[in-house]
């Protein structure tokens, strides 16, 4: 957990996107925070809601948030995410992006179900935007 091979955006980009298909607005507004104190642009972390309109985002990143979709709709990745993330993740990076994408997604899954409040201080969905509207 504290020796991470996975750069932090990285990491916040597949957690935002499984936060935000989920709907897990516990996860995602404490993970736009996070984010925004690592010094990600908005840009990149609200361009999670809508990946293919996001400029900021490289071949690279496209394939990471395929991964969290792919995890979140089938729980595999598929070949063609998966050639491209090989080409630039060592392995054991790819192993932690799974474990990324499978551990937040189980999150997600709990504190929707448990119903958890967001904390004092952690705004709501940014822009008044939550998934399934425009």
């Amino acid at each position: 957990m504290y020796r991470n091979r996975v750069a932090a955006r990285t990491r916040e980009l597949v957690i935002l996107r499984i936060a935000w298909r989920t709907g897990a607005e516990y996860v995602f507004c404490h993970h736009v925070r996070i984010s925004r104190d690592l010094g990600i642009p908005d840009e990149e972390i609200l361009g999670v809601r809508d990946p293919r309109r996001c400029r900021a985002y490289g071949k690279t990143d496209r394939a990471v948030l395929r991964l969290a979709d792919e995890l979140h709709e089938e729980a595999e990745v598929g070949p063609s995410t998966w050639a491209v993330l090989a080409r630039a993740f060592a392995p054991d990076e790819l192993v932690e992006l799974l474990l990324i994408g499978g551990f937040w997604r189980l999150v997600a899954g709990f504190v929707k179900s448990a119903r958890l409040p967001l904390d004092v201080g952690v705004p709501g969905w940014p822009e008044g935007r939550k998934p399934g509207s425009r």
